[in-house]
């Protein structure tokens, strides 16, 4: 990418979903599952001014993926009751902990734009 290109809106939450530089869109924001990188191996971005504001969207995406499974008890019933109630506490316990590096650098990528909004 050239220094003077600016990426589209599109471009940055598509980088963050993927969990690389909202940036430059090579470097990787995880050095474990859930642990920021302090800054951009690439471009040398800091990702750790981004890292606290990423709380407001972490919970209202969790409550997003609650309101799905509770959705999905209310209109999909199980003809068992207990087979149903173990199978939404699977996917609970699957897809929340499982979506969080996502949502996480999603949320990162949305601090970069709103702080990047006027350049």
């Amino acid at each position: 990418m050239e220094p003077s290109t600016t990426p589209t809106t599109v471009r940055v939450a598509l980088r963050g979903l993927t969990r690389r530089c909202p940036r430059c869109g090579q470097g990787r924001l995880f050095c474990r599952f859930y642990l920021l990188h302090k800054n951009c191996e690439v471009c040398g971005l800091d990702f750790v001014r981004f890292a606290h504001d990423t709380w407001a969207l972490m919970y209202v995406s969790t409550a997003g993926l609650t309101g799905l499974i509770v959705f999905g008890m209310i209109y999909l019933r199980p003809t068992d009751v207990l087979l149903g109630r173990w199978t939404v506490f699977a996917i609970a316990l699957t897809a929340i902990p499982l979506s969080l590096p996502f949502r996480k650098g999603l949320a990162v990528a949305i601090n970069y734009l709103s702080e990047n909004s006027g350049e």
